[in-house]
């Protein structure tokens, strides 16, 4: 299970009533501890209206699995902090993706939800698995944590795994992970109006151990697959709407530089090197 939040939702509310973000960051912290009260306290000490107060309460009490009637509720409170709408709509977008991409995770959605540290900017995640009462990994959206240790402007999304936590999970489930191969996939969609079959192509190789990746930078395909070659990518997945329309793609062989049009279902054996009518 993924439990997710938008930052921008809370970090707008509190803006809006002129909390500076070092105060906001400490009432992160009180939310990241699970402190409600303490979050709502330290949000009154800091200035927050009466209103503000209320609607962070009303926000506070809003969870669930169902994405439309969580969306409703949240809309309910924050219709009068534009930006934080703007960030609820951002937060819908990466799930109508997820889903659109075939990514059957199951998402569970809390207004309530901060992480500790300070440099998130979007949606905020953490992992779970049925048999530990614990995280066993979290990350999100952070805009600004580049620039600030002398990097450019680069937006950037993050995440930590607990090793051991995951080998205890593992344990427990009994899986048996297969042996490291040394294949390594790039899928490139040709156009924004193809990432979501991207998506769902990079979905079909994991789910046959295949190691796969996606082009998220919207460099053209000639940058893409030089980087791919530079980082020893084996094999690209170019995906454009021509082929799509086919229910192929193009399959190229970073080695040999040999590239030819497979059907999508086809891709796993083509890649592993297995004969198929």
């Amino acid at each position: 299970m993924l439990k997710i939040n938008h930052i921008g939702i809370l970090r707008s509310i509190l803006g809006r009533e002129g909390v500076s973000e070092e105060r906001q960051n400490m009432i992160m912290q009180y939310l990241d501890k699970k402190d409600l009260d303490g979050a709502i306290r330290a949000a009154e000490e800091y200035g927050a209206s009466n209103v503000c107060l209320k609607s962070l309460k009303e926000l506070f009490s809003i969870k669930g699995d169902d994405k439309n009637e969580v969306f409703k509720r949240i809309s309910e409170v924050i219709y009068e902090y534009p930006e934080a709408e703007e960030s609820l709509r951002n937060l819908g977008d990466i799930i109508d993706l997820i889903r659109i991409g075939g990514i059957n995770a199951k998402l569970y959605l809390e207004a309530s939800f901060a992480r500790g540290l300070d440099y998130y900017t979007g949606i905020i995640f953490e992992v779970y698995v049925p048999e530990l009462n614990i995280a066993v990994g979290g990350g999100g959206r952070y805009d600004k944590l580049i620039e600030v240790f002398g990097g450019g402007e680069m937006p950037a999304v993050g995440a930590a795994l607990g090793v051991d936590r995951i080998i205890i999970a593992m344990e427990r489930q009994g899986v048996n992970p297969p042996k490291t191969r040394g294949t390594r996939v790039l899928v490139v969609p040709i156009g924004e109006g193809n990432v979501a079959e991207a998506f769902k192509i990079s979905m079909i190789l994991k789910r046959h151990s295949i190691p796969s990746e996606i082009e998220v930078m919207r460099r053209g395909l000639s940058r893409a697959l030089s980087d791919a070659d530079r980082r020893n990518i084996t094999h690209t997945i170019i995906v454009g709407s021509r082929e799509l329309s086919e229910g192929k793609v193009i399959l190229r062989d970073m080695k040999s530089e040999s590239q030819e049009m497979v059907r999508i279902e086809d891709l796993p054996n083509k890649i592993m090197g297995r004969q198929f009518n």
